[in-house]
């Protein structure tokens, strides 16, 4: 299984992103800065997304996520919430 550890955070504006794609076709897209649902102590943004034919993405809300991305993570539930996606 993939982990935080496997993220490749890079500069979007103001904001960091990792996006990583998983073997199912389903990924996530982890956001980090100031323009996100954060804090100083949790200061990770997730969503599920799912990837087409062509390799573009789109959001997608597993139950899981009560149809929102997912706020105020630390690394330890980015990992959870990865692991969750990588089981779709």
């Amino acid at each position: 299984m993939m982990t935080f550890c496997d993220l490749t955070f890079i500069p979007t504006g103001k904001m960091m992103q990792a996006i990583l794609r998983f073997k199912n076709g389903y990924g996530v897209s982890v956001l980090s800065g100031p323009e996100t649902i954060s804090d100083d102590r949790h200061p990770y943004e997730l969503a599920v997304i799912h990837f087409n034919s062509e390799g573009n993405f789109s959001i997608v809300y597993p139950s899981f996520t009560d149809n929102d991305t997912l706020g105020h993570l630390d690394e330890a539930e980015v990992t959870r919430y990865m692991e969750l996606t990588q089981s779709l």
